[in-house]
């Protein structure tokens, strides 16, 4: 029989910060498979708004969607951020 809190390692700093970057690394990479329906999506807004022209948005529906493209393939890279 093991004595209380034998046999039990709590995590240490180091494995804590693993695991936010592994998930930071996971929750980037969804994000930027999203894109696959968010950009084309995006693309159909684009063409019902006349690229904006119907809107008073400063951008269009696809820059706005490529540009989190590619913020989530950056924070892949480097998921600290």
């Amino acid at each position: 029989m093991q004595a209380v809190g034998q046999g039990f390692d709590p995590p240490t700093l180091h494995q804590n910060y693993e695991d936010y970057v592994m998930f930071g690394f996971l929750n980037s990479t969804l994000k930027a498979a999203a894109a696959v329906v968010d950009i084309p999506v995006s693309v159909a807004a684009d063409v019902v708004t006349l690229g904006g022209a119907l809107t008073d948005r400063d951008t269009t529906y696809t820059a706005d969607a490529a540009s989190r493209l590619v913020e989530n393939v950056k924070n892949m890279t480097d998921p600290k951020e």
